[in-house]
């Protein structure tokens, strides 16, 4: 009977947690940009994306966007969503090679140059988390997701410049 209560007040905190991350996300208004170029500076992908509410999380929790270190590719296509934890269909994943973080704004960008020619239909950011290591395909913390279909081509050098911004 103790046991019971303890796990019905256990769920009732988390639900409570989870209610108060969205409305956190919601009034901080916290929101991510996708900008992908070629090596000519062609924009083949420039849209919003969505932040989970797992890199809602980490942000209260004190992990901030320096803890991001891995963009994933993919080609999965349902629809981005708060409860994302992985991408649908990774296939990549890069070390992210630069963050910068300027007035609430963190901008992160990796330069892809490797000769994969393939479709990508999904971008994601991955943490670190003391306990989760991004290296490995389906690792690490799904901060933010993104789908947006773009055809490379053999050689093709891509720039990747995602903006997180927190008002």
């Amino acid at each position: 009977m103790v046991q019971r209560q303890q796990d019905r007040t256990f769920m009732g905190l988390i639900t409570m947690v989870t209610t108060k991350v969205i409305e956190i996300n919601h009034k901080l208004k916290l929101s991510g940009h996708l900008t992908v170029k070629d090596q000519d500076g062609n924009v083949l992908v420039d849209t919003h994306n969505q932040i989970t509410k797992a890199g809602v999380r980490q942000l209260i929790a004190g992990n901030g966007c320096k803890k991001i270190t891995y963009l994933a590719l993919g080609r999965g296509t349902s629809a981005e969503s708060q409860e994302d934890v992985k991408l649908e269909k990774e296939y990549s994943r890069y070390l992210i090679s630069n963050i910068q973080i300027t007035n609430g704004i963190a901008i992160i960008t990796v330069d892809i140059t490797d000769n994969l020619t393939t479709k990508i239909d999904e971008f994601g950011l991955f943490m670190n988390n003391g306990n989760f290591d991004a290296s490995a395909a389906d690792s690490g913390i799904l901060f933010s997701r993104v789908v947006a279909s773009l055809q490379r081509l053999y050689k093709q050098m891509l720039l990747i410049e995602w903006r997180i911004s927190l008002t």
